[in-house]
């Protein structure tokens, strides 16, 4: 496998820069400036963690004594293993000794099994790529969908890719997992996804997650949501069909259910321009307009809550001394009044109806209870400058070497951490959200090698001249 560029350690990575050839550990130094006016070097800021890069096996066609010599080595290495060893992890195995089992599943042809095993690391299956929310914040700088790339996952090849793990697995009788954790989403809202297959039928993020079947406990996280338009029956019973499905498993089996609160959610940020222009009752309608959305998902929700489900705040906010937008902790926390007072008034609502959620009073008073406790306990986080977020920081040289020695402290936890993302058309990215590296890997898809969205992170974009503030505000 090659990256696609490869990173450099010193100077600035160059799209024609040659690949590396042999197997190894790159080291990858990013070395670029952030788009800030002013005279601050931001070269070579951070060190990020070693991207493994290597060139896989020759790829010559598969045979039959392939297969069975792979097969046998296979046997071999259970044989003396008991049911307390099984399911094992892939990575017990020697991969090249293993290569041929995969003969004749069509996803993984042109694959070795070295190559297949490290595309299957903790993949992030990329169902769709972009979001229609527009947040400002956004380090991925998700655009809305569009036609001219191909931005969502075709159902038939999602299903090939999943069927083909399964009949992998099978012939290894169901004693190895190819993968132990899978996310379905990066720069895309959940309740957003849409996947079609050839005859139009729609699946949305809860199909795609049943097309995983008893996996979904490797599923990480398992939804984000910045809400809906809670006056569309669509997403409503999409929203109420994601709580159905959780409820059909147990706490345990759920990984993180994500509510992401801040003020930089398209509406919001807009209401605040509204009121930079004098428009000030259009900008607080939007205001509780966003109340109201982020209100309707904590209430929709709230079955999970009296289930012993998890469900988090993914709380974000720039301190108000950083920043000179407006959309601030300020602004923040103002969010979270009105959420809840607008939480409670649907509450009351319902229990004075249909008690579709609350039955009595008493279930009213500890459902707000509990809210209010999540509120507390999650405390918005500040943001990283990279993406559009870039554009909300003040010009202040200390402010932003502080940011940097943050970033460079949380990466010293992560030394191993990095992503690999397959998009919609099948090719694997490896990331670590802040830089992204192409790869010439890419799985057997029937739109394989048709063009898709780059991420902002890739290295080729980040090497874009630099931008002013003003024109990072005009791309959203």
């Amino acid at each position: 496998m090659k990256i696609l560029p490869v990173l450099n350690n010193i100077n600035p990575v160059s799209a024609k820069q040659k690949t590396q050839k042999a197997e190894q550990n790159v080291p990858a130094k990013t070395a670029y400036t952030l788009p800030y006016t002013g005279s601050f070097d931001f070269q070579n800021y951070f060190l990020p963690p070693k991207i493994l890069a290597f060139t896989g096996s020759q790829k010559t066609p598969l045979t039959d004594e392939d297969y069975k010599k792979a097969e046998e080595y296979f046997k071999e290495v259970i044989k003396d293993k008991n049911q307390s060893f099984f399911p094992m992890g892939i990575k017990v195995f020697d991969s090249d000794k293993l290569n041929g089992l995969q003969k004749g599943i069509k996803i993984f042809d042109g694959l070795t099994m070295r190559e297949i095993v490290f595309m299957l690391n903790k993949p992030i299956i990329l169902l769709n790529r972009g979001c229609n929310n527009r947040c400002v914040h956004c380090g991925f700088s998700a655009a809305p969908f569009s036609n001219k790339t191909l931005d969502r996952m075709s159902y038939e090849d999602f299903k090939a890719l999943i069927d083909g793990v399964k009949e992998l697995e099978n012939r290894m009788d169901n004693k190895v997992q190819l993968y132990s954790e899978m996310g379905l989403f990066l720069d895309s809202d959940c309740m957003e996804i849409e996947i079609k297959d050839k005859e139009g039928q729609v699946y949305d993020c809860v199909d795609c997650m049943r097309l995983l079947g008893d996996d979904i406990e490797k599923v990480t996280p398992l939804l984000d949501t910045s809400g809906w338009n809670f006056e569309s029956a669509k997403h409503q019973a999409m929203a109420e069909k994601f709580v159905d499905f959780v409820l059909e498993h147990s706490p345990e089996d759920v990984d993180d259910i994500n509510i992401s609160i801040n003020p930089y959610h398209g509406l919001y940020a807009r209401a605040m321009e509204l009121e930079n222009e004098g428009k000030t009752e259009k900008a607080e309608e939007l205001r509780q307009k966003y109340a109201k959305r982020v209100a309707n998902v904590l209430f929709t929700f709230s079955p999970l809550i009296k289930n012993d489900f998890s469900v988090n705040i993914l709380a974000r906010a720039i301190p108000y001394d950083e920043t000179d937008t407006g959309l601030d902790n300020r602004a923040y926390y103002s969010i979270v009044m009105r959420v809840l007072d607008e939480l409670r008034i649907m509450f009351e609502k319902d229990l004075s109806g249909e008690k579709k959620y609350v039955q009595t009073k008493e279930e009213l008073e500890g459902l707000m209870a509990y809210y209010d406790g999540l509120f507390e306990e999650f405390q918005p986080r500040n943001l990283f400058p990279w993406g559009r977020a870039q554009a909300l920081f003040n010009h202040d040289i200390e402010l932003i070497e502080g940011r940097i020695k943050d970033f460079q402290d949380m990466c010293t936890s992560m030394p191993q951490y990095a992503s690999n993302l397959i998009n919609p058309n099948g090719a694997l990215v490896l990331s670590r959200m802040d830089v992204s590296a192409k790869t010439d890997l890419d799985f057997n898809f029937e739109n394989k090698g048709r063009p898709v969205k780059p991420f902002a992170t890739e290295l080729d974009e980040i090497l874009k001249p630099a931008r002013t503030k003003e024109q990072l505000y005009d791309e959203f």
